[in-house]
């Protein structure tokens, strides 16, 4: 149970890590590009 528990929360985390990445990469590559 507890780990089953902790790799929803591990999940949750990471799809909500790749969402906010989503959303700020056009304005990384923006920064980034000469």
């Amino acid at each position: 149970y507890a780990l089953g528990v902790l790799h929803a929360d591990q999940r949750h985390g990471v799809e909500s890590a790749r969402a906010a990445f989503r959303e700020t990469w056009p304005y990384a590559t923006a920064l980034a590009a000469p």
